[in-house]
């Protein structure tokens, strides 16, 4: 159960992030919206417990009880909806956009202008894109009966997506995306 406070935080958050969105003429660029969508999925995912049941099953080792419990209980939670609803179009918005979403400009801290617009990706799209990837792949593995197809073709998007992306940081995230598709079973 959910401490009232918490879900009053909760929803505050949630106000903030969509009242952000609106506040903005157009659609704001690519980048920012993969922090608005990954914002939700924070907000609704105990993302530690991912990580490590990532880590787990990447080097085949069986999780523990205590991890599979917390596992189980976020994918029967409302949140798990909200946060794989956020997952799929922050994919969705790295995918379309792999190669075209450029850092933004800085004020330089002296105010004598902007610093330039560097030629590489936003570096947050690398995390932001593995966490909504390990989001979907697991709350596919813990459906009733897994679909471990499904579960593969979740990683096969990831890698996939990752390899698009001209950051360095992507590589290292590839990297435990491919040991996720060796170590998944046949």
């Amino acid at each position: 159960m959910i401490p009232s406070e918490h879900l009053l935080n909760l929803s505050s958050f949630e106000l903030a992030l969509h009242k952000w969105l609106r506040s903005h003429q157009s659609l704001p660029d690519a980048a920012a919206l993969a922090l608005f969508h990954m914002g939700f999925i924070v907000l609704h995912t105990n993302m530690t417990m991912l990580h490590r049941l990532a880590r787990i099953f990447s080097v085949g080792e069986s999780p523990k009880n205590t991890i599979l419990d917390a596992a189980h209980q976020w994918k029967s939670s409302a949140g798990c909806e909200v946060a794989l609803s956020h997952a799929t179009d922050l994919i969705e918005v790295i995918v379309s956009h792999s190669g075209k979403i450029k850092s933004p400009s800085f004020i330089n801290r002296n105010g004598l202008g902007e610093y330039p617009k560097t030629e590489g990706e936003a570096p947050h799209l690398a995390i932001c894109g593995f966490s909504a990837i390990l989001v979907k792949w697991t709350a596919e593995l813990l459906q009733p009966i897994p679909d471990i197809e499904a579960a593969k073709g979740i990683l096969k998007v990831g890698c996939d997506m990752l390899q698009r992306l001209h950051l360095k940081i992507a590589s290292g995230f590839l990297r435990i995306l491919r040991l996720l598709q060796e170590a998944s079973p046949a």
